[in-house]
């Protein structure tokens, strides 16, 4: 049975215009209890399929789930209703989450609330975890929040890529895959400790 107050405040969200940064944000809750704000220069927030909330042709914008944070220059932005699954596609998007930073030119980022999981694809990937700076031109990434980390894993980051540059405690690192046969990949621990895992290995 669906919440009164959540369909009204679904109807009163639909098809409102962000039409300044200087204007108060669009906020609202999730039935997972989480705060959603979102602001922009532009774009238009609405509520469809059973009250998923959407923004399309976004622009600067800035968006705060729980403890998570979002900026896109430009794009698209898609939240289901219970926060179980965020979806941010376009370019120049930036995600803060716990003790990482991924930025990406052009692509999609995906956050899966409910396993702490986060997973990128598109170009120019970077991840920034303690000393780590992990960088791929082209490829995709899987970020796991340190509190949600699965047993079966201790990457809290993986990155694959056919070329992968990483900066670790200033000391730069080139990883390169086996050429048309398999990704390289590498990734980060607690702390963003530095994890080869799959290619070849130059220390430059």
């Amino acid at each position: 049975m669906k919440n009164k107050d959540s369909d009204n405040r679904c109807e009163k969200e639909k098809g409102k215009k962000m039409t300044s940064k200087e204007e108060k944000p669009i906020t609202f809750t999730l039935k997972d209890g989480n705060l959603v704000s979102i602001e922009g220069s532009r774009g238009v927030i609405q509520a469809v399929d059973e009250g998923r909330f959407y923004v399309r042709d976004g622009e600067d914008l800035d968006i705060k789930i729980g403890d998570d944070r979002l900026f896109a220059l430009s794009g698209e932005v898609i939240i289901t209703p219970d926060g179980s699954y965020i979806k941010v596609k376009g370019s120049d998007i930036q995600l803060k989450m716990g003790d990482k930073s991924i930025l990406i030119s052009r692509g999609t980022i995906r956050i899966f609330d409910n396993t702490g999981e986060a997973i990128i694809a598109g170009e120019e990937i970077v991840v920034k975890h303690g000393d780590s700076t992990i960088f791929t031109p082209r490829g995709d990434a899987t970020i796991y929040r340190s509190s949600d980390m699965p047993r079966y894993t201790d990457k809290e980051t993986l990155v694959h890529g056919w070329k992968i540059h990483a900066i670790v405690e200033d000391r730069a690192r080139f990883i390169d895959s086996f050429t048309g046969y398999q990704e390289a990949c590498v990734g980060t621990t607690s702390g963003g400790k530095f994890r080869f895992v799959v290619g070849v290995e130059y220390r430059l």
